[in-house]
């Protein structure tokens, strides 16, 4: 921790309330410069809505041509990367190698275009679940595209810019020992509340519902994981926050059974929303909870171990290509994601691409001992009951360990289906046994919960067997 941050987290909270609001000024010089209003007018969904699936890939092929021209002249990375000119067909960018997140480590310096001014382009890192966070830049014009479609989505649910809401994420807000509130800083140019998601437990969660009731925000946004916390102490204690219109969940994976929870206690729609800080584009839930590929800024691919794609209804890995960020070109990205595609939805947006479901990270499988890689797995601890939180550890290949953090009608005895529903996923071989802990730590690197972690001498899924 630097020392700004380290004076940061110790100043009262009016002072950090100024060094939010001018961190939010500076953003928005990214987010919401210029003729803000034409590029939301240019990304409506009105205009996604209207368009046919052959007009859309069209408007992909003219993008990637776009970028691949781009990328030979102004990018040294991308000289000698590739051989082709054009693509006819989205399947043509399959002759693309795919880029590796080792290869912009080594190459950060000549994947930047020459054309653009170091100095106006956003530097920061990701997070890091997956391994060591990766830096990266991204350009001013592809921030503000990103925002205009993030804005247009959100008033979808009747959230317009400047609605009052709160965000729950990994921003701390006040030292990491800290157990007496306030756990939040009011960000005035957002008119957001941001609250820190490190200090919620079953102690401090009456000191956020009650800002929360004070601040009457009309929306949520943030770690799904810290709002199912939330939710779940309002269950138990008939609390309502009528004040709430919608939910948004971002950052991590939202697990069925959280969502159930959250919509239960707040009584409003929670919508997941998939995206990368390094990629422009990403994907939002659809009316009928698949995720739509945000076409206009990205493609989305979903491949197998051998690169070809995966038919609807397999998983694979998923390649993004950023089809509006020229600052450094990230084409057919390896994002460590792993998703499914839709074998087809009739939504309003059915004639755009639809992700069924978004797995998780490559990290969050179990391989089990006859070679099988198995995810999806918030299924397994659903026969417990009184079950808060849980997270499934796979310690050798052969042993699983369930951790349990237990809510107030927590019985044990439920816990012998959950043992054996683990065996029917993951072999009747698998050595699986559980424990009662306080709280459910979150990564070391990304500092977000895991709903399962695996001892990395297993290796890493290559999607043979994957299920």
């Amino acid at each position: 921790m630097s020392i700004i941050q380290h004076l940061f987290l110790r100043s009262p909270n009016w002072l950090k309330e100024i060094a939010f609001s001018g961190e939010a000024i500076r953003r928005n010089w990214y987010r919401r410069y210029g003729d803000y209003n034409s590029i939301r007018k240019e990304f409506s969904f009105a205009n996604i809505e209207s368009l046919s699936r052959e007009q859309i890939e069209l408007y992909q092929i003219d993008r990637i041509n776009s970028l691949i021209e781009y990328a030979k002249v102004n990018c040294p990375f991308y000289k000698n990367r590739f051989s082709l000119n054009k693509i006819a067909a989205l399947n043509d960018i399959l002759s693309i190698p795919i880029l590796q997140k080792e290869e912009i480590r080594n190459n950060l310096k000549t994947l930047i275009s020459t054309t653009y001014n170091k100095r106006n382009l956003w530097w920061t890192y990701t997070s890091g679940s997956t391994g060591k966070p990766l830096k990266y830049c991204v350009s001013r014009e592809s921030i503000r595209i990103r925002y205009a479609i993030h804005d247009n989505y959100f008033e979808l649910y009747s959230l317009p810019w400047g609605a009052p809401r709160a965000r729950l994420s990994g921003i701390l807000t006040t030292p990491i020992n800290n157990e007496e509130p306030p756990f939040w800083v009011f960000n005035r140019v957002f008119n957001q509340l941001q609250m820190s998601a490190y200090h919620i437990s079953s102690k401090t969660a009456v000191y956020y519902i009650n800002k929360l009731i004070e601040f009457k925000p009309v929306a949520i946004i943030g770690y799904p994981h810290s709002i199912y916390l939330l939710a779940s102490f309002m269950l138990e204690n008939s609390i309502r926050l009528d004040c709430v219109k919608v939910i948004f969940t971002d950052s991590e994976n939202l697990i069925d059974a959280h969502k159930q929870v959250i919509e239960n206690a707040f009584n409003v729609k929670c919508k997941d929303a998939y995206g990368l800080g390094e990629i422009t584009g990403g994907a939002f839930l659809c009316e009928n909870d698949q995720y739509i590929e945000m076409y206009p800024t990205c493609l989305i691919e979903v491949v197998d171990e051998k690169g070809n794609p995966s038919n609807p209804g397999e998983p694979g890995r998923i390649i993004i290509t950023d089809l509006v960020n020229y600052a450094s070109p990230f084409i057919r990205y390896e994002t460590g994601d792993i998703g499914v595609l839709s074998t087809g939805c009739n939504c309003k947006w059915h004639n755009i691409k639809h992700i069924r479901e978004i797995v998780g990270r490559v990290d969050d499988m179990i391989l089990t001992t006859k070679g099988r890689w198995v995810g999806r797995l918030s299924h397994v601890t659903k026969p417990g009951i009184g079950i808060l939180e849980s997270q499934i550890v796979q310690k050798q290949i052969n042993e699983i360990e369930i951790l349990i953090v237990p809510a107030l009608d927590f019985q044990a005895e439920s816990m012998t289906n959950v043992l054996k529903t683990a065996k029917d996923y993951l072999g009747s071989d698998m050595n699986v046994t559980w424990r009662i802990v306080k709280e459910i730590p979150p990564d070391a690197k990304s500092h977000k919960i895991k709903h399962v972690v695996r001892n990395p001498s297993i290796g890493i899924p290559l999607f043979n067997g994957l299920t």
